[in-house]
């Protein structure tokens, strides 16, 4: 026993201790930021990863528990919305309905501001920055305010407005100051359908036809660039942030993102509605794409990716029309065929109102744990859960087995054409 006592004695111990000294420890100044350490070290934090794994499955529940786009509606038309643009600095809409009716709406306050009926078909709705509203009736463009006409001597087929009116008619592209009835500038181009300003290169517009979608330089009156898909363009939208890029809408189901300085093909393809697009625009911050389509869905993608991120619907909404985003990028509005404007939220688990210190710290982590481990099968499986209706996943496992069936018959070709060689 004496033996013993004398071999644990002589043995040295080794204790690990927490040390802090003082100099790291204590503040020069009473406003310093209190100095942390973490170590990473997998000695003293064995089960750092399962643990952020489980907070990242826990974060991608509680988004999904919390997911509620849907925040409001307004039901001032009788009849389906056409089309839909919006105030450049206020939160302030103007639609047009098929029975001719054009309304402009406060969101903020919810109510009706003008309605107005006519007795012709309505091509192109806009409002400019002096709070004036415009619309294409006939052979002409009208300001809903006080009826000044801008005489256009051809059919109106769309107008768009930005710090000048332009306007397609079924003759040419015509642009005008708002101060005068006359275009001050033409633009040879016949038939176009649907128009697009530049908002950070502003002499450039961006049109379409039946057929193809035109780039021109309003300086030289040419246009710079052509881009064919092979079926109709039915919306056009310029990234905010980067001013060479664009979206188009297009009836083959898909939006096709495209570079102005690589204008031979599309650098990126939208793909997962199972109707034809009729709506695209970007978020103020250029980072994300909506696109509202004829399967009665709203689809969000982020810009460097194929699907979607999200998608919203709604039982009773029908064929989309009109998109927009607000000017924060914190809600979207949209215009169906069923004449309801309905608000959705842009993140469909973002909590209304203002957020503190701690609950935005607590987000940017979440999102971080999940982007971190997005590829581990039970986060991503409940990441990209969606609730869909029945037509619409039919519809979409249909359209993958074609996806499929072409690329294993373009595989058998470049096989068979090898085999020939």
């Amino acid at each position: 026993m004496e033996d013993f006592k004398k071999k644990f004695i002589n043995c040295p111990m080794k204790i690990n201790t927490i040390y802090h000294s003082i100099e790291k420890s204590n503040k020069e100044r009473k406003n310093d930021l209190h100095h942390t350490n973490f170590s990473r070290n997998d000695v003293h934090h064995p089960f750092i990863k399962e643990r952020e794994v489980v907070r990242a499955m826990n974060y991608a529940k509680i988004n999904r528990m919390m997911a509620k786009p849907f925040v409001g509606y307004l039901s001032f038309h009788k009849e389906g919305i056409n089309m839909m643009a919006k105030h450049p600095t206020m939160p302030v809409f103007i639609t047009a309905s098929f029975d001719n009716e054009i309304v402009v709406s406060d969101l903020d306050t919810r109510t009706k501001l003008i309605s107005r009926f006519f007795d012709s078909q309505i091509k192109g709705v806009g409002i400019s920055t002096n709070n004036m509203s415009y619309f294409g009736f006939k052979k002409t463009v009208r300001s809903l305010e006080d009826d000044f006409a801008y005489d256009c001597k051809a059919n109106v087929n769309n107008i768009c407005v930005n710090d000048e009116l332009y306007v397609a008619t079924s003759q040419n592209i015509q642009i005008f100051d708002f101060e005068k009835p006359s275009s001050k500038q033409k633009l040879n181009f016949k038939d176009a359908q649907t128009l697009s300003t530049n908002p950070s290169f502003t002499h450039l517009l961006g049109f379409a036809d039946n057929t193809k979608t035109y780039v021109a330089d309003l300086r030289s009156n040419k246009v710079i660039c052509e881009f064919e898909v092979g079926t109709r363009t039915d919306s056009i939208s310029f990234s905010p942030a980067e001013g060479f890029m664009m979206c188009t809408a297009n009836e083959d189901m898909n939006g096709y993102v495209h570079d102005l300085r690589r204008p031979d093909r599309p650098v990126n393809t939208l793909r997962g509605s199972i109707g034809a697009l009729t709506a695209v625009r970007y978020n103020p911050s250029g980072t994300e794409i909506c696109t509202g389509s004829y399967d009665k869905t709203i689809r969000i993608f982020r810009n460097n990716e194929r699907k979607s991120r999200d998608v919203y619907y709604n039982k009773r909404m029908h064929n989309i029309y009109g998109l927009e985003y607000t000017n924060d990028g914190e809600y979207i509005v949209s215009g169906s065929d069923d004449g309801t404007i309905r608000i959705w939220r842009s993140e469909a688990s973002r909590k209304t109102g203002t957020l503190n210190k701690q609950e935005k710290k607590s987000f940017a982590y979440g999102q971080q744990l999940i982007d971190k481990y997005k590829d581990i099968d039970e986060v991503d499986r409940i990441n990209k859960h969606r609730f869909l209706p029945k037509i619409v996943k039919i519809k979409k496992k249909e359209q993958h087995e074609h996806y499929e069936a072409l690329k294993r018959k373009e595989a058998r070709r470049k096989d068979f054409e090898s085999k020939l060689d």
